[in-house]
């Protein structure tokens, strides 16, 4: 910072340190605040790890969140876990994330999917079963091309679910409440192509749930309530 310093093997005085000090603090003084941060730092100080869309100098890095609470009323038997599944009309769609609509067009790269969701309530249904697992599912999936047009790619791995509750006669409702948080993360690795794919979606759905152990029953809740939902990517590049 072109600081005053005392020089090297001389006696370090007060005077010395003072005059040091009072140049340290006027250039600390006169520094503003569009020098810190991002602001002093560029791609050529710290290359970025994050890619840029195929052909373009945009960030390969998106978002979304839900607008207002998503009540779902669809019901699924969870014995069945695989895509058919996740895909059918038993679920049903929370957010998704697909940039203007037609996806993102992505050099080899690996994407990160965040998704973070809050289940509010699980409506248990008053007159059901007793016994009754009332669960909330959620997962998610992509839909991708990577030159051989659209595919839905599903993972069991891409789940989640909260357990309610069982309802009573004396206490329909109770419990009815569970503000629980359900986060999926995982990893879309597209680094041994050796051309631009497009991920077209990432999609969040719920469902209903009931199991099928010794306290299943085919009486799921009424309702699952999800307050808040989250979905963001962002791509890294092959070597990063």
């Amino acid at each position: 910072m072109g600081v005053v310093k005392p020089n090297s093997g001389s006696t370090i005085t007060r005077s010395s340190i003072t005059n040091m000090y009072d140049v340290v603090k006027e250039k600390v003084n006169s520094s503003k605040t569009t020098q810190f941060e991002d602001a002093c730092l560029g791609e050529q100080h710290l290359p970025s790890c994050i890619s840029k869309l195929d052909g373009t100098l945009t960030s390969a890095a998106d978002s979304t969140s839900l607008g207002s609470t998503k009540i779902i009323t669809v019901a699924d038997l969870m014995s069945k876990e695989h895509s058919p599944d996740v895909l059918s009309t038993a679920w049903d769609d929370v957010l998704t994330l697909n940039g203007t609509g037609s996806g993102y067009v992505l050099p080899p790269c690996k994407v990160l999917v965040m998704i973070d969701a809050q289940v509010h309530k699980i409506e248990k249904d008053p007159g059901g079963n007793a016994s009754g697992s009332n669960q909330a599912w959620v997962a998610a999936y992509h839909v991708e091309d990577v030159g051989s047009g659209s595919t839905n790619v599903f993972s069991p791995l891409n789940m989640g679910f909260v357990y309610g509750a069982m309802p009573s006669s004396t206490h329909p409702t109770l419990y009815d409440s569970v503000e629980h948080p359900v986060s999926i993360w995982f990893i879309i690795d597209k680094t041994a192509l050796s051309s631009a794919w497009t991920l077209e979606k990432v999609v969040l759905r719920g469902a209903c749930g009931w199991g099928v152990g010794t306290m299943g029953s085919a009486d799921p809740p009424d309702e699952i309530q999800i307050s808040q939902a989250h979905i963001s990517i962002c791509a890294f590049y092959r070597d990063a």
